[in-house]
């Protein structure tokens, strides 16, 4: 790189940090600084994240991030919740304080973005976005970061990468082994998902197509659907992909706007993080007895959860 290059680019960056405020103590006018107010952010998007997490997704130096968190700690923003899969590992969430925190900065921010760009037409909004997609996509090739994933529709061709994905997880040995025919909404999920009114999201990278993450909503009723097929390849769970919670989060969106009143989902007894996933989504534990109705699943020996929207 010559140096008027690199003078650019340095100029640029005094230039967009000035924009931004990041110089000051607080920032954006709250009584949080810039690093505190990320962590808040990355704790609310990855709930029961670790610290190690948090380090990894913000390239954040540990022993600084621990000391935040030890005031976050003191100041009742956090809780700590020891890992049932691995007790030397604690998983961080937001209390209904650091909740509020986080809607408090949420505001602050995008009353900020408007203010910033009030004075751009659409035309010139649009180019902006534009130059920053640019920048973000160059960044991320020349420095091999992380893939850019999407979440789209399901479409016909992705059937079998869709049936490698599901029976990968369904048949990892710690249940009774399901094949195809136990589930054959499978081989129809277009008939089976999207044509009654429902709808099947796939995670795909954005540059290869491949396949990372599926989740499906089954319409029974007009008020009630069942939740299906929620999986992601291990690589891509939690951070800084953050799959399982986008696809859950475009499911949400869907089922709100289409007025289901209820979504159903079943899972097997032994997936203790999966449960801790939904019930911190709002699900609660139902009998099935009590169900509203029956749905189809592939296992017996099963754990069933409600949510109302």
């Amino acid at each position: 790189m010559n140096s008027e290059t690199r003078d650019k680019i340095r100029a640029f960056n005094r230039y967009y940090t000035k924009i931004l405020g990041v110089l000051n103590r607080q920032y954006l006018g709250s009584r949080f600084s810039l690093p505190e107010t990320r962590i808040i952010q990355a704790i609310y998007h990855n709930p029961d994240c670790s610290a190690k997490d948090i380090a990894s997704m913000l390239n954040m130096d540990k022993s600084y991030l621990s000391r935040v968190l030890k005031k976050f700690d003191r100041q009742k923003y956090i809780v700590r919740n020891i890992s049932a899969d691995d007790h030397r590992c604690e998983h961080l969430t937001l209390t209904e304080i650091g909740i509020d925190a986080f809607h408090e900065i949420d505001a602050t921010a995008n009353n900020s973005v408007d203010e910033m760009c009030s004075g751009l037409n659409e035309n010139q909004l649009s180019e902006m976005v534009d130059c920053m997609d640019r920048i973000h996509a160059i960044l991320n090739s020349e420095n091999n970061m992380i893939k850019e994933i999407e979440i789209c529709n399901f479409s016909p061709e992705y059937t079998d990468d869709v049936i490698n994905l599901v029976l990968h997880f369904q048949n990892d040995g710690t249940r009774p082994h399901v094949t195809v025919e136990d589930q054959p909404d499978l081989l129809t999920i277009v008939d089976s998902y999207m044509n009654p009114g429902g709808n099947f999201w796939i995670a795909r990278e954005k540059c290869s197509g491949t396949l990372v993450g599926s989740i499906g909503l089954m319409p029974y009723s007009d008020e009630i659907a069942v939740l299906k097929k929620f999986f992601v390849y291990e690589s891509y769970q939690g951070a800084p992909y953050n799959t399982g919670q986008r696809l859950y989060r475009q499911l949400l969106e869907f089922a709100m706007k289409r007025n289901f009143k209820t979504i159903l989902l079943d899972t097997p007894r032994n997936t203790t993080r999966a449960h801790k996933f939904y019930e911190k989504a709002g699900f609660r534990l139902i009998e099935e007895e009590n169900l509203p109705l029956k749905f189809s699943h592939p296992y017996s020996d099963c754990d069933f959860f409600i949510l109302k929207l």
